[in-house]
């Protein structure tokens, strides 16, 4: 308990969904949610071998880049972003001041995120729990969808996991290919995060021009790479967060861009 309150007093002073009330059985939620996210990753060997044996099949080399085609989307490597490090880009004053004109705006509905490559979906699962925000995590391998589906938030138990169920879903989409699908909640997200990481240049470039074109003015984009459309297109702002550590890299410098 002392560290779910630990944890819940440097959270304090966030911004949160209106009349959302962070309960220690949320923070057990955040605490089991990542503790069981940790053991696939380190120990799962079955969905280890699944992932590998589809990402082969979906990133496998190819001659022609072609960002909408699913074996040059230039992904698959696997990478974490550490619970700390999600909560720094959170807490940024650009982001906040976004997330409060969301939330004080009037209307009932909380602030609603996206998450591109939402992997095990830890970008997504976190704010939910902390803050009681929506999210709405896309991924192209269903092994990943299927593994937070099906066992890691199923696995999940008590009152602050029914609120989480309330709160996210995790859906398998080529985030380019399957744009009729993703650009509705792009409209609606007032944060779209983005795992570009390991994305090729061509599909981080049509991922930016897609942001823009469907975000609402004063919402976000979360990147992890040196933004492509900076100059081309009429972003309000551009901000980089330095030193965010990542299991690929302990001092990554990540951006912000404000629509």
């Amino acid at each position: 308990a002392d560290d779910h309150e630990a944890l819940g007093g440097k959270l304090a002073g966030f911004v949160t969904a209106r009349g959302w009330e962070p309960k220690l059985e949320d923070f057990v939620s955040l605490r089991a949610y990542t503790r069981r996210v940790r053991e696939v990753e380190r120990s799962d060997g079955d969905f280890a071998l699944e992932y590998f044996r589809e990402g082969l099949g979906r990133f496998a080399p190819s001659v022609v880049v072609d960002a909408s085609s699913s074996p040059s989307d230039g992904g698959g490597e696997w990478g974490i972003t550490f619970l700390p490090s999600l909560f720094r880009v959170y807490g940024h004053p650009l982001v906040q001041e976004i997330l409060r004109e969301k939330a004080e705006g009037g209307g009932e509905a909380p602030p609603s995120l996206v998450v591109l490559g939402s992997a095990l979906g830890n970008c997504a699962v976190w704010p939910a729990l902390a803050f009681g925000f929506r999210a709405t995590g896309f991924d192209i391998l269903e092994s990943c969808v299927r593994k937070t589906n099906d066992d890691i938030i199923a696995s999940l138990k008590g009152n602050g996991a029914a609120r989480l169920r309330d709160l996210v879903k995790f859906e398998v989409a080529n985030v380019l290919s399957d744009a009729d699908r993703v650009e509705p909640e792009m409209k609606a997200a007032s944060v779209v995060w983005s795992n570009d990481h390991e994305w090729g240049e061509a599909a981080q470039r049509k991922v930016e021009e897609m942001a823009y074109a469907n975000m609402s003015e004063g919402s976000c984009l979360v990147l992890y790479r040196p933004p492509l459309t900076l100059q081309d297109l009429r972003w309000k702002a551009g901000v980089k967060i330095p030193n965010i550590a990542t299991s690929w890299n302990p001092r990554l410098t990540m951006y912000l861009l404000k629509k």
